[in-house]
């Protein structure tokens, strides 16, 4: 029989999860992802950070991995589009929000890093796709068929062959060339594929 001390933290039945535990966890998380990024991020050391028993991050999250995507939840919030009425002008802003975001975020590199490591997760893979893949995804593949319905895009390519050329881009530069994309760049590289109207 094990023998529980006061110092150990045992979740009772009908104990409620402590918010300010979970909150420093996932701070931690994100002050470790940024210094030492995605493959050298260890339990132990979230833990130690957060000031808080492994055993307390392990019953709220079943994983490392689960509490990272917590943790970039936080860090890459919703897109919000203003949504101008004008095709290129919403074309452009869901480039600079959803390319934007992985540019000027500090951990916009490790975010698509993770990613690839995390999509190998069957439990976790849906989530990442559903939080961070998406809704950048449906956003910009809607505003490239907006800008064709309104006659203002002419391409002769289906809009998932712009948008995968679009991200794969911006993906290509931080993975394999370790360099933040360039949005503005990829506002031209529209421009071209598209033939604006």
């Amino acid at each position: 029989m094990t023998r529980m001390t006061a110092t150990d933290d045992i979740v009772r039945p009908g104990r409620p999860r402590d918010p300010a535990k979970d909150n420093a966890a996932i701070q931690a998380t994100l002050e470790l992802l940024n210094e030492r990024g995605f493959h050298q991020l260890r339990i132990d050391e979230v833990a130690a950070r957060a000031g808080v028993p492994k055993s307390t991050i392990y019953r709220r999250w079943p994983s490392l991995h689960a509490l990272v995507v917590d943790a970039y939840q936080t860090a890459f919030p919703a897109l919000a589009l203003a949504g101008t009425g004008d095709p290129l002008e919403e074309l452009d802003e869901v480039l600079e929000l959803s390319v934007g975001r992985l540019a000027e975020n500090p951990l916009g590199p490790s975010l698509t890093i993770a990613g690839a490591t995390i999509m190998q997760d069957p439990e976790l893979a849906e989530e990442y796709r559903g939080r961070f893949v998406n809704p950048c995804w449906i956003a910009l593949t809607e505003a490239l068929k907006r800008g064709i319905s309104a006659g203002r895009f002419r391409t002769k390519r289906p809009v998932e062959d712009v948008a995968s050329m679009l991200y794969g881009h911006a993906s290509y530069s931080i993975i394999f060339l370790g360099e933040r994309p360039d949005v503005e760049a990829l506002k031209s590289n529209a421009r071209a594929l598209l033939e604006i109207l």
